[in-house]
């Protein structure tokens, strides 16, 4: 879940860009239009061209946790996303509500909400996972786990006071380290484990802007018998920002 409070951005108009800005490079594979102040610096989360949303944005930290707790390496065979921009008007295009459930072939559902208006939280977390039981829950978050126990919420097993700080900056050494060793093997999770997580955040997006729910084939990353959701794994790259189709 990401339950974190975004504040109105407002409609602000076109402008020339700031001196030391080359908007051309920085729209990059994106369509030309015109500058805006609500389209580079934190904001450019909040738009299609550049951005997923909350969802792609704290989400997939949460995703990759969440499949670490499912054991899942694969894509789900189902996804379907609901929600809208409410409250605000504003030059936002992303949901600043969102709820994505995927299901796998076996049955295992994850789901994951986004609040962006004012909320309550979860056991005094904003961003972070449930996970549940026959016997009870666990949350976890970036400073660690905690365990409560049947009806009553009693406190189970956790991991005490934890770092998070620490612990990313443990990821990042060991990134640095692998390629220092030229040792993919030595990293703590490789490259494909970043794109499963990833994906889950781009195809609820392609759902919820589709407005109903979809199939996937994990095996050949397509949807089944559905080319107007397979035009959304991609994009039209702006030339020269071109990705090739081979390499």
């Amino acid at each position: 879940m990401c339950y974190k409070p975004r504040n109105d951005i407002g409609i602000k108009p076109p402008t020339e860009p700031p001196e030391g800005l080359h908007f051309d490079l920085w729209l990059g594979p994106a369509k030309r239009r015109p500058f805006s102040e609500n389209l580079v610096h934190y904001n450019w989360h909040w738009f299609w061209d550049f951005g997923n949303g909350d969802i792609g944005n704290q989400g997939v930290h949460q995703m990759d946790i969440a499949r670490w707790g499912l054991n899942k390496r694969t894509h789900p065979r189902y996804i379907h996303s609901v929600g809208g921009h409410f409250a605000y008007k504003s030059d936002q295009e992303t949901p600043n509500t969102l709820l994505s459930t995927f299901e796998w072939d076996d049955g295992k559902i994850l789901q994951f909400e986004v609040r962006g208006l004012f909320t309550n939280a979860e056991d005094d977390i904003l961003i972070g996972n449930l996970f549940y039981g026959t016997e009870g829950w666990m949350h976890v978050a970036d400073d660690g786990y905690k365990v409560y126990l049947g009806r009553g919420n009693e406190p189970g097993p956790s991991s005490g006071e934890q770092s998070a700080k620490t612990g990313r900056e443990l990821h990042r050494a060991n990134f640095i380290e692998a390629v220092r060793a030229g040792n993919p093997a030595a990293l703590n999770s490789d490259i494909p484990e970043g794109h499963l997580s990833s994906a889950l955040c781009h195809l609820a997006n392609i759902s919820y802007r589709l407005g109903r729910r979809l199939e996937f084939d994990s095996h050949v990353e397509k949807f089944v018998a559905d080319g107007q959701a397979d035009s959304y794994l991609t994009r039209d790259y702006r030339y020269p920002f071109v990705v090739p189709a081979t390499f």
